[in-house]
């Protein structure tokens, strides 16, 4: 959860009274303020500094969680798994009428455990069904069907009044039109195109027909 420097978390005590354990966790997600450095292991590019000045500023920002993803990426993995709420496998979740919602489902082989991750822009939720010995739930026990209601019975109660806040776009990302057979570019006029939001470096450029390799112009796209 994303959360303000200022939040308050209760600490945890044995039944003497003293604390066991008080979390402080980094600010992160849209309470982030401070534009913290690319993960080490992230390659270098054009733009790199050629000074540790990101790792500096995050450094004298206690508190502040390192970026470990760009936002273009964050976005699109969001988007995604906010399909999976509407025409995927936790598609009964569209019962909860938010369109601020995104997840996904598990199961375990032989359906030994099933849940479902998911969120909104306060709110990550996790529910999970199993036994203590691993077992079987029986057949058909995944996680859309078996821990999914859980997950929507908590966040109908937590998000009751609650407004719809779903994530902003970030810049860098363009809609474009995809050919639904290849995967690729549709061009200008071509029917059954699909609209699609990808990263504006990453657009493919040809879209190939069967029996056909046609060249795009990305003029055509927007």
């Amino acid at each position: 959860r994303s959360c303000s420097a200022g939040q308050v978390h209760r600490p945890i005590h044995h039944a003497e009274g003293d604390v066991l354990f008080r979390a402080e966790p980094a600010t992160a997600g849209p309470a982030r303020d401070v534009e913290a450095p690319r993960p080490k292991h992230a390659s270098a590019g054009a733009d790199a500094p050629a000074d540790d000045t990101g790792q500096q500023a995050a450094e004298s920002a206690p508190g502040i969680a390192p970026r470990v993803i760009e936002p273009q990426v964050a976005w699109l993995v969001s988007d995604i798994l906010r399909e999976v709420t509407v025409r995927g496998t936790a598609a009964r979740a569209r019962a909860l009428k938010r369109n601020d919602i995104a997840g996904k489902t598990g199961t375990s082989n032989d359906e030994h455990d099933a849940w479902f991750n998911g969120y909104n822009g306060n709110l990550v939720a996790v529910s999970w069904l199993g036994f203590d010995q691993p077992a079987p739930l029986g057949r058909g026990e995944v996680g859309g069907r078996a821990a999914l209601p859980m997950w929507m019975d908590f966040m109908r109660v937590a998000l009751k009044d609650e407004p719809q806040t779903r994530q902003p776009r970030p810049p860098g990302l363009v809609t474009v039109r995809i050919d639904r057979q290849t995967g690729m570019l549709a061009g200008a006029g071509q029917p059954n195109a699909l609209l699609e939001t990808v990263q504006a470096d990453h657009i493919p450029q040809v879209t190939t027909r069967i029996g056909d390799l046609q060249q795009v112009s990305t003029d055509e796209l927007f």
